[in-house]
């Protein structure tokens, strides 16, 4: 955080979890909102968990409702959510988790698959003594949204962005009202394949190519 509030250019932040040392931040400098572009995966609009047809109060408000209520409602420059309704649905599987798990010799995804073994193996998806072969596919893939929205790109190729006014209730629930703070939301997908297809693309690239 002392970056933000060092920085003497405008700057992207990027959260993906809770929203508590942010809204710290905030209490601390409330000024330095003025400067930086918020970029989140978090809430659920329409959409809840595994594409419920109805919206649910998500992790990253329901941790701390007042440190979100707080941060989403902060004067940044511009905000942009990834919620539920999008970052809940990206997942790699078959062929494409496939091209993922013979990227070994690459140290970054080497780690990144075996982090991913570990949390899998903590979770009961597989035994202790299995392997990345026997995983079919990824968990959800919320926080891949929000990087992609932090990149300096036409986002509405691959989702449906809307201009929404949102508020954090007393519940955790992030509802549309005409007291909400104006904000891009990605609240559906035009094409999940293509965007499934890029991750893996940049996967499976070396980073040097990817800059």
């Amino acid at each position: 955080m002392a970056n933000v509030i060092n920085s003497s250019d405008q700057i992207t932040l990027i959260a993906i979890g809770p929203m508590t040392n942010i809204a710290a931040l905030l209490i601390k400098d409330p000024s330095i909102a003025s400067k930086v572009t918020l970029v989140s995966m978090i809430g659920s609009i329409y959409k809840g968990y595994n594409g419920a047809l109805q919206p649910m109060v998500e992790y990253n408000v329901k941790m701390d409702i007042s440190a979100a209520q707080k941060v989403l409602s902060a004067d940044w420059i511009s905000i942009r959510l990834a919620p539920l309704d999008t970052a809940g649905m990206i997942q790699l599987t078959g062929a494409k988790f496939s091209k993922i798990k013979k990227q070994m010799d690459d140290p970054l995804v080497q780690s990144l698959l075996n982090n991913f073994l570990i949390w899998a193996q903590s979770r009961k998806w597989i035994q202790s003594d299995q392997g990345l072969d026997d995983l079919p596919a990824t968990s959800m893939l919320f926080d891949c949204e929000a990087i992609y929205l932090a990149l300096p790109r036409n986002h509405s190729t691959l989702l449906e962005i809307a201009s929404l006014p949102i508020l954090v209730d007393d519940q955790g629930y992030t509802i549309v009202s005409e007291n909400g703070r104006k904000m891009e939301c990605a609240i559906g997908w035009k094409n999940l394949k293509g965007f499934t297809q890029l991750l893996v693309e940049r996967l499976c690239t070396p980073p040097l190519a990817n800059l």
